[in-house]
């Protein structure tokens, strides 16, 4: 019988082992040695259970804008033309003389000449305004209708139908034998007109001609 005797020597462990042959292993211990070195793995310390919980995302939160709604009043009633300003005037005060129409204005004719259409204070020449305008004769600014200027800005004359300063009457015909003469006097005689119920007026006074 042939035994095989394998020794091997562990620095961590010596252990021995052998066939005869027949199947048989067979340990042999090495004097000397120790034959069974218990091999120690190294402790692990389990420092806590790290749970990986990966990098965190937060999610951005998104507020939706806050929409107000307008409030509907209705169609503006302040708006629209400016009924005290006619055609091309700019709705807004000026100054007189610019020659732009205004809101205060009647005219603007943008000169300094009063006694034209258009005052120096932005209103239409008028009988009555002190200003003798255009076509008119005088202007007295009253409404006295009996003094040297008419309330039509005419000189008060013999023949306008309106008794004047000076007149004793004034028909407003050029009817010179009616009760008013030409002259606006009452008619009488010797006034050398013959009027309604003389025969004759020679305008004298001798009694003891024809």
């Amino acid at each position: 019988m042939v035994t095989r005797v394998c020794a091997v020597l562990v620095v961590a462990s010596l252990a021995g082992c052998g066939d005869d042959g027949a199947g048989t292993t067979i340990s042999t211990t090495v004097p000397g040695t120790t034959a069974d070195m218990t091999t120690t793995s190294p402790t692990t310390t389990d420092i806590g259970t790290t749970t990986d919980v990966g990098p965190t995302t937060t999610s951005p939160t998104t507020t939706s804008p806050t929409t107000t709604s307008p409030t509907t009043t209705g169609p503006d009633t302040s708006t629209g033309p400016d009924p005290s300003t006619g055609p091309g005037t700019t709705g807004t005060p000026g100054v007189c003389g610019d020659a732009n129409i205004d809101a205060d204005e009647e005219c603007d004719d943008g000169n300094q000449e009063d006694t034209d259409a258009c005052t120096n204070a932005c209103k239409n020449a008028a009988c009555g305004d002190s200003i003798v305008g255009p076509l008119e004769e005088c202007d007295d600014g009253n409404q006295e209708d009996t003094d040297a200027c008419t309330n039509a800005c005419t000189a008060a004359v013999c023949g306008d139908g309106i008794l004047g300063p000076g007149e004793a009457c004034d028909d407003g015909n050029q009817e010179d034998a009616d009760d008013c003469s030409n002259a606006c006097a009452s008619a009488s005689c010797g006034d050398k007109v013959v009027q309604p119920g003389e025969d004759c007026d020679d305008g004298n006074a001798d009694d003891t001609d024809a």
